[in-house]
């Protein structure tokens, strides 16, 4: 049987770190959330291509979020070499489960990972057909390059996950040096 080029890990926080970040997404209305006209693609006109995004990182500006600081918990237990991209997404609830486009997160070759903030009948899936149960206080983390969606969910308000692009220090050591990933180290650093 072939293995996954996903990996599944559950109860990744602690109960008191996730229920302060469950709060702060899904309580009363800490996190302010940006319309997003599209979920993928911009040439996709459906009524249901959308979602709030709060963006908290993006390596070509910087830190976006004055809430950074309220999800380190989190990203202290990632700990990566180099932050590509923090972004939560937040789709509404629909009578019906719909797949939203396969895609990739970047153009840089880094580690994806989509931690869960709620438990509803939404998932991610991959090209390949595999599925993952959208689970609160999951984290799955994959290879960048590998295409995968989210859905929307029928049994709560919303689908509510932190979309997080990094580079380990134990990959990719030559790409660390590219300017691209300087500049994210330097802004930061500046923190």
């Amino acid at each position: 049987m072939k293995k996954p080029a996903y990996n599944i890990t559950d109860e990744y926080l602690e109960r008191g770190p996730f229920h302060q970040l469950q709060s702060l997404f899904l309580g009363n209305g800490t996190i302010p959330w940006d319309f997003n006209e599209h979920k993928v693609w911009k040439d996709d006109n459906s009524i249901h291509n959308f979602q709030f995004v709060h963006t908290f990182f993006r390596g070509d500006v910087g830190l976006k979020s004055s809430h950074y600081s309220q999800i380190t918990p989190l990203l202290k237990k990632i700990d990566p070499a180099v932050w590509i991209r923090i972004k939560a997404n937040m789709v509404p609830y629909n009578d019906k489960i719909i797949e939203f486009d396969l895609h990739t997160d970047t153009e840089y070759k880094c580690t994806t990972a989509v931690y869960f903030l709620n438990t509803c009948d939404g998932y991610l899936y991959f090209k390949d057909g595999s599925k993952v149960e959208t689970i609160a206080n999951r984290l799955v983390t994959f290879p960048s390059w590998y295409l995968h969606a989210g859905t929307t969910c029928t049994d709560d308000k919303v689908r509510c996950v932190l979309n997080l692009n990094f580079i380990r220090s134990e990959e990719h050591t030559s790409e660390l040096q590219s300017p691209m990933y300087l500049v994210c180290r330097l802004l930061l650093e500046k923190k």
